[in-house]
């Protein structure tokens, strides 16, 4: 297997690890931090530390290459920043991280609290640790009783700068309430700022929301009156401007209907969609005599109106 090496300035190698910005230790512990590094030709690398504690370079004459800081149990104060500097002809690269004994965690931040009418929801941000897993709760009082302090559900940590919710329920409504955010582990505890709010009114969002209803019914009631009244004048137009039959449309009944040699009783007869049926008695004779008959005018499936009429025809 062959390799190209590439020249180029001192970078970390992204295939390993890269050491945090914030390290916490344990007084009396030994610990080696390594920073693996890529660079062609061979870097010269430095750092600058507090007292006691010391650094050894591994370096070859490819591109990998390693430095590492090492701390010992001797060292009474290892706390403080550490500070690496490595160069070479094609450029050079700086880097630092912060040592600090494990300790309590510092308190969160930003944090923000809104009230509802029985609950309340408290949002915050993590802060360091102190070295050690961490842990929240939110402490919380109505200033009504402020020697009755509850205390929440723990939250664990979601971790650095990460942002965490947690809901309060069964809060008195109307009233003035403070919430501090708590930071926890082995070492003690950290609080934050902290913050007042008040819930809602109950009463006044119920009296709120009939007034609301009360203007919606107001406004409601007119609007569906209107919108009522205007189909039914459109009903009634369109029932005067229908087409109706009379005399003049069946002024040749024969048209219509079949009158040769009915029985009395009844007949139909259909045209245009128009249905007609006959109803009553029948005088037959050789002469042309006038009989009587009550016609009805049935409505066909376009025509939606029936009228009823006493017509005179020739009986052949």
């Amino acid at each position: 297997m062959h390799f190209i090496l590439r020249l180029g300035r001192p970078h970390f190698d992204l295939r390993r690890q890269i050491l945090s910005k914030l390290i916490a230790v344990e007084v009396n512990k030994t610990y080696a931090f390594t920073s693996y590094l890529v660079a062609y030709p061979k870097p010269a690398i430095q750092w600058i530390l507090p007292s006691s504690v010391h650094f050894r370079n591994r370096l070859t004459d490819g591109f990998e290459h390693e430095s590492t800081v090492f701390i010992t149990s001797a060292v009474e104060s290892p706390a403080g920043e550490y500070t690496m500097f490595a160069n070479n002809s094609k450029g050079n690269m700086l880097f630092s991280f912060t040592v600090v004994v494990e300790g309590v965690p510092t308190a969160p931040y930003h944090v923000f609290v809104t009230c509802k009418e029985t609950i309340a929801f408290v949002t915050w941000q993590s802060e360091f640790n102190g070295g050690q897993d961490q842990t929240f709760n939110v402490q919380y009082w109505n200033l009504n009783q402020p020697d009755l302090v509850l205390i929440s559900d723990t939250v664990n940590d979601p971790g650095l700068s990460n942002i965490s919710l947690l809901e309060i329920k069964e809060l008195i409504s109307a009233s003035h309430y403070s919430f501090a955010v708590v930071a926890l582990n082995k070492y003690g505890d950290a609080t934050s700022r902290v913050l007042d709010c008040k819930t809602d009114d109950g009463n006044r969002n119920h009296n709120e929301s009939n007034h609301y209803d009360s203007i919606i019914t107001q406004i409601g009631i007119p609007v569906l009156s209107a919108f009522v009244s205007a189909i039914l004048v459109i009903i009634v137009i369109y029932i005067s401007k229908s087409p109706a039959m009379n005399e003049a449309e069946i002024s040749n009944p024969s048209e219509y209907i079949e009158m040769n040699n009915l029985p009395a009783g009844s007949s139909k007869s259909t045209k245009n969609g128009i249905l007609i049926q006959r109803s009553g008695s029948s005088n037959n004779n050789s002469n042309n005599e006038i009989s009587s008959y009550d016609y009805t005018i049935m409505p066909s499936p376009l025509r939606q109106s029936t009228i009823c009429l006493p017509i005179w025809i020739n009986q052949l």
